[in-house]
């Protein structure tokens, strides 16, 4: 069974279809998965608004070294979703314009 536990977002930039994020987390014992989810709506405001939700599975590590790591997702399906060329993407606290 996963174990969701708690993680700190330090940073959060776009670079061209990329969502680069900086997570800090206690750990060292085990590989960390963290995944990037979407509920699919679409605030309809002028630039369009999404929120995402970082989900993170520390895959039951018990250690407790603080742990720093950057992570990249690709956000190019946005597009698919939405025209106009700009939407403002919320994520863990940050509010982050994509342009494309």
């Amino acid at each position: 069974m996963p174990s969701f536990v708690p993680f700190e977002l330090l940073s959060a930039t776009i670079v061209g279809d990329s969502l680069q994020l900086l997570v800090e987390y206690g750990g060292g014992c085990e590989t960390h998965d963290f995944g990037l989810c979407w509920n699919g709506l679409i605030a309809e405001s002028a630039p369009p608004q999404i929120s995402l939700d970082i989900i993170h599975d520390a895959n039951n590590d018990s250690c407790d070294a603080l742990i720093s790591e950057p992570l990249e997702f690709d956000i190019s399906l946005a597009r698919e979703n939405l025209s106009g060329g700009e939407v403002i993407i919320h994520v863990g606290g940050n509010s982050l314009s994509y342009t494309f």
